[in-house]
């Protein structure tokens, strides 16, 4: 299974900045199963049915298949979140997307001295995959 390889997730954090696009590139490989995959705080105007609960906005991704998504990041600014949202996987697949503002945009605090990336999430030890 290569959700996670080297005990790190696919993305543990994409870091961005405003006004990009990311692709992701998945690879599904469990042989049983299916997966979808969620991004929060993501506006997806011009992709919604890359994005959302399975079966209703997207169907979910086939074991042993590949999938892309293109995230055009408009709007958004700070950390948002991506996770699996089918099954078990909804609590083992998961990583940050970090958008920094526009260069000229001031922090509304002050500015911090350093950032730290911290993604919470269960371990799965035993499943039949």
């Amino acid at each position: 299974m290569t959700l996670i390889f080297h005990r790190r997730t696919p993305y543990p954090g994409a870091v961005e900045s405003f006004m990009h696009a990311i692709n992701f590139k998945w690879l599904y490989t469990c042989m049983n199963g299916s997966m979808q995959l969620f991004m929060h705080g993501v506006n997806m105007p011009r992709y919604p049915w890359t994005d959302g609960p399975e079966y209703i906005t997207q169907c979910p991704i086939q074991p042993g298949s590949k999938f892309s998504q293109k995230i055009i990041l408009s709007s958004e600014e700070g950390t948002l979140w991506w996770h699996a949202h089918s099954d078990w996987t909804r609590a083992t697949v998961h990583g940050a997307i970090i958008v920094y503002p526009k260069n000229e945009t001031m922090y509304p605090f002050h500015k911090p001295n350093a950032e730290v990336l911290i993604i919470l999430g269960i371990s799965v030890v035993s499943f039949k995959c």
